[in-house]
C-alpha cells in the first residue's frame, strides 16, 4: 500500500512540475522594424526591414528578417515551452511564424483606418500603439488556442469605439496555426482612450483580467477570459481623472498594481485586487509642462518596487514604497539629442524583457533603444543607458511589443542569467575615433576601413564629404564655428554612425 502511495505521489508531481517549475516563454520573441524605403540606405525588395529579437539563448540574438508587412504596433506571442515564435499581428492581419499571412488571419479591424492604411506589402501598417494583446487560453481543453484582443480605431480622432477579439487554433499538422474566429466584437462604446490594451492574471493563476479606459472619464471597463473564452466582466468609476490620449499602461509583475500615463492629464498609480478585477486607492501626479511630453511609457521593475517613467525629454523612477507620493519621483536623466535629420532620440514606450532589463524606444524612428540594466536599483544605480542597444534596421516610432507579465506567479518573473552582452557585430557597432571635440582647425578620423565622412551643419546642408581609409585629418579651419553633425557609413559598419561636433 504505502509503495502506491508513492508512487502516485510521484506521478503527480511529474505531472505538475511543468506549471511548477517551468519558465513560460510566451514573449521571449520581439518582431521590430520598419518599412525603410523612406531612408537613404538601400534596404529588401518588396519587404520590410524586420527585425527578430530572440531571448531563448544567452546571449540574446538580434537577426534581419524581411518581413512582407510594415510593423508599428505589434502584439507577438512565442510558444511557452520553446520561446520561438508562433504568430504575431501588425492591427491589419494575423501572421505565422513564417511571416505569411495566417490562413483566415486576413482583414482584423475592419473599418476607415483598415481601408486606408492595411494595403498589401510592406508599408501597411495600423496606427494604434500598445492596442493589439496576444493571451493563452486558459485551463487544458482549449490549450492550442490562443486569444487575440484588438481595437478599430477612428481615423479623425484619437478614440476607440470598441473592443474585438480572434481565436487562433495552433493544432494544426503544418504548425501555421489558423484564425478560427475573427472581428468578434465584444465590447462597444462612443470613445474608448488609447492608453495601452493590459491584462493581469486572475487570483487562480490561470484566468485573465483585461482592462481598458474610458476617455476623459475615470471610467474602465473590465474583461474576464477563462476556460468559457472572454466575456464582458463589470465597468467602474474610481478617482477623478481618466486618460484622454495617447500613451502607455501596465501592471505590477506580481498584478497587485496599475499604472498608466497620459501626457495631457499626468499618471496614475493604483491597487489591483486579482480577485475581483477591481482598482482601488488612486495616486495621481501631474507632470509639467505639458507641451514638452507626447506618448509616454511606463515599466515596472522586475520586483514592482519601482515604476519607470518616459516622458519624452526626462527619465523619472516613481518608488512605490514611498508613502509621501509627491516625494517618490526621481528625475534619473534628461536626454537632448538630435540626430543629422532632425529627429530628438527621446523617451517613450518602454517594456521590461525577459532577460530582466527594460527596453526604452523613441518616439519617432530610428536605430535605438536605450536600456536600463539594473531596474530594481534605486535612483543612478537602476543603470540607465541612452542609445544603448544599437539596431540594424530603425524600428518603428515608439515601438515594443505589446507584452503582458506572462510568468506572474511563477519563482522568476524574468531570468537573471540572460547576459547583456550582446554579440559584438550588433551591439554598439564599431566605433570611428573622431577628434578633438571641440575642434578649431582639423578634425582627426581613425576607422576601421574604408568610410566616408559626411560634415552636416544645423540647416541640413551637407558642407564636406571626403573619404578615409584607416586614419586621416579633415582640414576644417574655413568652416564657421557652431554646431556640426558628423555621419560615418562603411561597409564595416551596421549603419551610419553620427557625432555631434563642436566648432571653434
Amino acid at each position: 500500500m504505502m509503495r502506491i502511495q508513492i508512487f502516485v505521489i510521484f506521478i503527480l508531481w511529474i505531472v505538475t512540475l511543468p506549471y511548477g517549475r517551468a519558465q513560460s516563454k510566451y514573449d521571449y520573441t520581439w518582431i521590430l522594424g520598419y518599412e525603410f524605403t523612406t531612408f537613404d540606405k538601400g534596404g529588401f525588395d518588396d519587404a520590410a526591414e524586420g527585425m527578430i529579437l530572440n531571448f531563448n539563448q544567452s546571449p540574446p540574438l538580434l537577426n534581419k528578417k524581411p518581413i512582407p508587412n510594415g510593423l508599428w504596433s505589434s502584439a507577438v506571442l512565442s510558444n511557452s515551452e520553446t520561446g520561438q515564435l508562433m504568430f504575431y499581428t501588425n492591427g491589419c492581419r494575423i501572421f505565422n511564424k513564417n511571416h505569411e499571412t495566417m490562413t483566415g488571419g486576413d482583414s482584423i479591424n475592419p473599418g476607415v483606418q483598415f481601408t486606408y492604411f492595411c494595403n498589401e506589402g510592406p508599408s501597411s501598417y495600423y496606427s494604434d500603439f500598445n492596442g493589439n494583446l496576444a493571451l493563452p487560453w486558459p485551463g487544458t481543453l482549449n490549450k492550442n488556442k490562443y486569444i487575440l484582443f484588438t481595437r478599430p480605431k477612428n481615423l479623425s480622432s484619437p478614440s476607440i469605439e470598441k473592443i474585438l477579439y480572434h481565436i487562433i487554433d495552433m493544432d494544426t499538422s503544418d504548425s501555421l496555426g489558423r484564425v478560427i474566429q475573427k472581428n468578434v466584437e465584444i465590447f462597444k462604446s462612443n470613445e474608448l482612450a488609447l492608453i495601452s490594451l493590459q491584462a493581469c492574471k486572475h487570483q487562480n493563476g490561470r484566468d485573465w483580467w483585461i482592462l481598458f479606459w474610458e476617455r476623459h472619464r475615470p471610467e474602465y471597463h473590465v474583461l474576464l477570459l477563462d476556460e468559457n473564452g472572454p466575456r464582458y466582466s463589470h465597468s467602474a468609476n474610481i478617482g477623478s481623472v481618466g486618460p484622454s490620449s495617447i500613451g502607455q499602461a501596465c501592471f505590477s509583475p506580481d498584478g497587485s498594481q496599475y499604472i498608466w500615463f497620459d501626457h495631457t492629464k499626468g499618471l496614475v498609480l493604483y491597487d489591483f485586487d486579482r480577485e475581483t478585477g477591481t482598482l482601488s486607492r488612486p495616486r495621481h501626479k501631474i507632470i509639467l509642462p505639458y507641451y514638452q511630453y507626447g506618448d509616454g511609457g511606463v515599466s515596472f521593475s522586475p520586483s514592482g518596487r519601482f515604476v519607470y517613467l518616459s516622458a519624452r525629454q526626462e527619465l523619472f523612477q516613481l518608488d512605490t514604497w514611498e508613502e509621501d507620493f509627491e516625494q517618490a519621483f526621481t528625475l534619473i536623466d534628461t536626454i537632448h539629442f538630435v540626430t543629422y535629420v532632425g529627429i530628438p532620440l527621446d523617451f517613450s514606450n518602454s517594456m521590461l524583457a525577459p532577460d530582466c532589463k527594460i527596453y526604452i524606444s523613441t518616439s519617432f524612428t530610428w536605430f535605438f533603444y536605450h536600456v536600463i540594466h539594473h531596474p530594481d536599483e534605486k535612483g543612478a544605480g537602476c543603470g540607465l543607458k541612452k542609445m544603448d542597444l544599437e539596431l540594424p534596421w530603425p524600428n518603428s516610432n515608439s515601438a515594443v511589443p505589446n507584452m503582458v507579465h506572462y510568468r506572474m506567479d511563477e519563482e522568476e518573473i524574468c531570468d537573471r542569467s540572460l547576459t547583456s552582452l550582446f554579440p559584438e557585430e550588433w551591439y554598439q557597432s564599431k566605433k570611428v575615433k573622431i577628434y578633438p571635440n571641440p575642434a578649431y582647425d582639423r578634425l582627426h578620423i581613425e576607422a576601421e576601413g574604408d568610410v566616408t565622412i559626411n560634415m552636416i551643419n544645423i540647416a541640413g546642408e551637407t558642407v564636406v564629404r571626403t573619404s578615409v581609409i584607416d586614419k586621416s585629418s579633415i582640414d576644417i579651419s574655413t568652416l564657421p564655428a557652431g554646431v556640426y553633425f558628423v555621419r560615418i557609413e562603411g561597409p564595416a559598419y551596421l549603419h551610419p554612425q553620427v557625432n555631434k561636433l563642436i566648432k571653434l
